[in-house]
């Protein structure tokens, strides 16, 4: 099967072309025909809702309800846990281990469809990516303190920080190549998905495998986009895209748009 893969989006103003591919319409991949990874128990589905905090109030009040007791948490300072959205690498690792589950926990045989439903969506994650002013400077924070914490109510597209004071991986995104489509070996070493995946090279080995494989091995794919140059140090949201725009590594998005995450359900 085809893909269309979305035109360049260096120079473009990122939230026109993020719409402008997420108002593509998704296509159903070719399933692999062979499955090495163990089948895992939890189930997992994806809830919309409005903004990224309001979305994070509905996955709180799930979780404090008992409804999804397997969902990620975190300890904030005072010893308080919460949930939280699902990693970049987390995100990555559902849409293999939910592709690769081939049965049901009746027996019944997975559709493609219900294995692939994870790769054909886009999913804001809890990984930051935090920008210096006027350099093409970011960094990586795994699982970002502001993002779990980010009030129901936030209206702002972005979090304005002191980007000296942020604990994370630093990458000089005007080295290497960022903002371009990837080949299989440049995704394998990109500093970008490198520290998203928290520097695991064998887990980003594993997921961009699988993605090149469902794309009929494209010549590129899983690009991974910044901002750049940007007016103010701010941090945002990365999310991963859908497979039907290459899975590549969101770093445009904004707070005020819908969100979308992954929820992992009772077993």
């Amino acid at each position: 099967m085809e893909f269309k893969i979305p035109a360049m989006l260096f120079g473009v103003d990122g939230k026109k072309a993020l719409e402008r591919i997420l108002a593509e319409k998704d296509e159903e991949p070719r399933p692999s025909e062979n499955s090495s990874r163990p089948i895992v128990k939890d189930r997992y589905d994806i809830i919309q809702t409005g903004p990224y905090g309001q979305a994070m109030s509905v996955l709180r009040k799930d979780y404090s309800a008992g409804k999804i007791p397997n969902h990620p948490t975190y300890q904030i300072p005072g010893g308080i846990k919460t949930v939280r959205a699902l990693s970049m690498k987390e995100t990555s690792l559902a849409r293999m281990n939910n592709y690769e589950t081939l049965k049901n926990t009746d027996g019944a045989t997975r559709s493609d469809e219900e294995r692939l439903a994870l790769f054909k969506t886009w999913s804001f994650t809890s990984t930051g990516i935090a920008y210096q002013k006027k350099s093409a400077k970011c960094k990586i924070i795994p699982v970002s303190e502001n993002l779990v914490t980010i009030a129901e109510n936030h209206n702002n597209e972005s979090i304005p920080i002191k980007y000296g004071n942020v604990n994370g991986a630093e990458i000089d995104t005007s080295t290497g190549k960022h903002n371009h489509y990837l080949a299989l070996n440049e995704v394998l070493e990109n500093a970008g998905w490198i520290e998203s995946f928290e520097q695991d090279k064998k887990s980003l080995s594993d997921y961009a495998e699988l993605v090149f494989r469902l794309l009929n091995d494209p010549e590129q794919a899983m690009g991974f986009w910044t901002i750049q140059t940007p007016d103010k140090a701010h941090l945002r949201a990365l999310a991963l895209l859908s497979l039907v725009s290459s899975s590549f590594a969101d770093g445009f998005n904004y707070f005020i748009s819908n969100a979308r995450f992954v929820r992992v359900n009772p077993s």
